[in-house]
């Protein structure tokens, strides 16, 4: 009797299987997957149709055995086997099929389960021709999944015991993300010690305490945190523009989104008891990089860049190669970005970063050739269907609206560095199909939501577009081959951001 339930229930793995491989076959018509390299269209093609073929004969053949009666004696065997195939078709997922889209999965899951079924169909003949292969094989195959899912679990449950930037997921909990980013106190960055809170500026003091006419927080993620000494940071040229008549508190904490900026808001920024709380949007990231809740979630388990089997290796090479950070945000910083030198003053900080008065002196911070590539792929997200992006976006942004209360916000929309500089955007559109893309658009409709809830915001794309060229053509805001401001670039930041303050920020539509 348990023969014949298990030769059913593989019946019913074997069906499943089909379906599975079926489903792929539609899939590859969908955007996701013409997305990918041509090469790679055609691999899954041909292993989508061998996952097919292999699903049918094994279902015929256990159809087959079924109707004799015939029981089934391997389940332990096929067992192990259903683990290989699903931690191989989780590989190419993550080898291939990245980043995570349920379509792409999908198809993984179709060759996988197409991949089990042939296999479990070819078992018994396997064992009898080849038992010790066979079983050197299973031995090999089983323990490198089980290695492979046991130590990503043991990462993932360090990481929760002992938060750092060498066990973070991009997608994590908010208060995870920020603790696990947020520079520990005393760090020098660009000749300037991070405060008691792990925030590049000066001490803090809470609003009852504060002599400044208007204290304003300002909220964001690597532009809010700064890659310039803190004399050029915007919350500094902004109190100096200002005469000292308010104080401009940074609260830049790297690689976090709108989620986090939220969180920041209701722990961190509201109770300094400030005048206004400015939140910083960089189009590249906030806007492209918006995703709904439960997209997070799958991502956190199914996105490659939250798999900490992969990234830590990673990191720790990059590390062990002076090459810091392993991701396009945080990877080739220019030099000075932090260490343990004392506190420089202005004119020494002039000395050691030329760049500061002339960006032409400034080395690339990236490969040429990798920051472009970085910037189509924006582009192509910017470019793209706006409406969920927007929406998840727009989602965080009411979500600060209500944490905020009566205390009043002003958005900064901070543009990609295409959407600056010409001859970059003219590199950016000759590599990408289709039709041309609306360099325009991510401020505008972020521009009407914004006004259609009342809620005042700072575009600071005119400004920056109002740079006078150097000599080269180039307006030189953002550092060279980096995604960041330059000291010109916060220079322009700055000043647009005094303006604002100087009317408290609260006209709609600013």
């Amino acid at each position: 009797m348990l023969g014949r339930v298990r030769a059913i229930v593989e019946t019913l793995l074997r069906g499943v299987a089909l379906g599975a491989a079926a489903d792929a076959v539609r899939r590859l018509s969908d955007r996701s997957i013409v997305e990918l390299d041509g090469t790679l269209r055609v691999g899954l093609a041909v292993g989508v149709g061998l996952a097919i073929g292999a699903a049918v004969a094994a279902l015929a053949v256990q159809v087959a055995r079924l109707a004799r009666g015939e029981a089934d004696r391997f389940s332990a065997g096929r067992a192990r086997l259903l683990l290989i195939a699903g931690v191989a078709a989780l590989a190419l997922h993550f080898a291939m099929l990245q980043p995570f889209d349920h379509d792409r999965l999908r198809v993984a899951a179709g060759i996988g389960l197409g991949a089990y079924a042939g296999a479990s169909a070819l078992a018994g003949l396997a064992r009898r021709w080849a038992p010790r292969a066979v079983r050197a094989a299973d031995l090999f195959l089983v323990n490198a999944a089980l290695v492979l899912v046991g130590g990503e679990a043991a990462l993932r449950g360090l990481a929760v015991l002992k938060p750092s930037p060498l066990l973070t997921q991009p997608d994590g909990s908010a208060a995870r993300r920020v603790d696990e980013h947020r520079t520990a106190p005393g760090t020098i960055r660009w000749g300037f010690p991070c405060n008691a809170e792990g925030y590049y500026d000066e001490e803090f003091v809470p609003r009852d305490r504060n002599p400044a006419k208007l204290l304003a927080v300002s909220i964001g993620d690597s532009f809010a945190m700064g890659r310039v000494p803190h004399g050029w940071h915007f919350t500094t040229v902004a109190e100096r523009r200002l005469g000292g008549a308010a104080a401009v508190y940074n609260l830049g904490v790297e690689g976090i989104g709108p989620r986090e900026y939220a969180y920041l808001l209701e722990r961190e920024a509201l109770p300094l008891g400030p005048d206004v709380v400015v939140v910083n949007l960089f189009i590249g990231n906030d806007l492209a990089g918006s995703e709904s809740p439960s997209r997070i979630r799958a991502r956190l388990w199914l996105d490659r860049e939250n798999l900490l089997v992969y990234q830590v290796p990673r990191r720790l090479l990059a590390l062990r190669a002076g090459a810091g950070a392993a991701d396009p945000e945080t990877a080739g910083r220019p030099q000075g970005h932090s260490g343990q030198e004392g506190r420089l003053t202005d004119d020494e900080a002039r000395e050691r970063f030329a760049w500061l008065d002339d960006p032409m002196r400034e080395e690339p911070s990236m490969k040429p050739a990798a920051f472009l590539a970085y910037e189509r792929m924006r582009a192509r997200q910017l470019g793209g269907p706006p409406n969920r992006k927007l929406a998840h976006l727009l989602h965080h942004v009411d979500e600060m609206r209500r944490l905020a209360g009566s205390t009043p916000l002003l958005f900064v929309l901070i543009p990609d560095e295409f959407q600056v500089e010409d001859d970059l955007w003219r590199e950016v559109q000759a590599g990408l199909p289709g039709p041309p893309l609306d360099r325009d658009q991510p401020q505008r409709l972020l521009g009407e939501a914004l006004r259609a809830r009342g809620l005042p915001y700072l575009d600071l794309l005119p400004r920056l577009r109002a740079v006078p060229p150097l000599a080269d053509g180039r307006r030189h805001v953002y550092h060279l081959c980096d995604t960041h401001w330059n000291a010109r670039g916060n220079r322009v930041a700055g000043e647009a951001l005094a303006e604002a303050l100087a009317e408290r920020a609260l006209a709609p539509g600013r």
